[in-house]
């Protein structure tokens, strides 16, 4: 057993060990793979915000007919998952494939921007081309009144605005690589997108300096999320103020894409 930990922040690294440990535990027989995302490898973390994001890969025959692994193996995994400190990070998230299943519709991981925790990762990379066609389809996805957003502010009950900014970022990020993916290969004819991809969050939106509203919108976005979960003092004004930067960052990024694409 070779479990590989260097180069991960140290703020992560323990919690990374953990969990990789309790994963190989119960899988070891069938395990092809571990891999770390994200910000707890890239860096860039907001405190009580930010996911240790995990990949395992296993052999299809430790997954079920639907592709998932069974119950009784995830119920014991989540018993000792359970133990761990996971602060300051705000959750361990972990998709699990077989060569075979891996989605046609996942972009596959990116060259710089993932660390194997262990074993080897038995699909390839993605191209240039496909992490150029994947931030289209993000940008061309853009949606400016998602319904998890309108319904959580039609209700009340606990956390549900934060699960609405929680889900905004999983939209906001995305949405702020593939304008600049897209601005490389369209403006300046550049194709070297993993290196925008490796890149933290509070480094990569210094490339949308050129634009002065875009990078104010998206710098108050991060600062507002630090403020929101900071020592988890969550405030419906806060979180109101989130969406609404949001979604006029989304706003603003659909325009310029729609533009980028008339372009193309």
């Amino acid at each position: 057993m070779f479990l590989n930990f260097d180069g991960i922040n140290t703020e992560a690294k323990e919690i990374v060990k953990k969990t990789s440990y309790i994963y190989f535990k119960h899988l070891e027989k069938d395990l092809i793979g571990i891999i770390l995302q994200g910000s707890a490898y890239k860096g860039g973390t907001i405190k009580n915000c930010s996911d240790t994001d995990f990949q395992v890969f296993v052999n299809n025959r430790a997954l079920d007919h639907n592709g998932y692994l069974h119950y009784q193996i995830c119920k014991e995994i989540q018993k000792e998952l359970s133990r761990i400190n996971i602060s300051p990070f705000r959750n361990i998230q972990t998709d699990v494939f077989s060569k075979e299943t891996f989605p046609s519709d996942y972009t596959k991981p990116i060259e710089g921007t993932y660390k194997i925790i262990y074993g080897k990762v038995p699909i390839r990379e993605a191209s240039q081309e496909e992490i150029f066609n994947s931030a289209v389809n993000t940008l061309k996805s853009i949606d400016l009144n998602p319904k998890f957003v309108t319904n959580d502010l039609l209700e009340h009950k606990q956390d549900n605005l934060e699960r609405s900014v929680r889900l905004l970022t999983t939209k906001v990020w995305p949405s702020l690589y593939s304008l600049i993916t897209i601005q490389y290969g369209i403006l300046h004819k550049k194709e070297n997108y993993s290196e925008i991809w490796k890149k933290p969050k509070d480094e990569v939106h210094l490339l949308l300096s050129n634009n002065k509203e875009l990078y104010t919108l998206i710098s108050t976005f991060r600062n507002l999320l630090t403020k929101y979960y900071s020592n988890n003092a969550q405030d419906i004004d806060t979180a109101l103020e989130i969406i609404d930067t949001g979604l006029l960052f989304l706003r603003i990024v659909q325009n310029l894409s729609d533009k980028l694409f008339v372009i193309r």
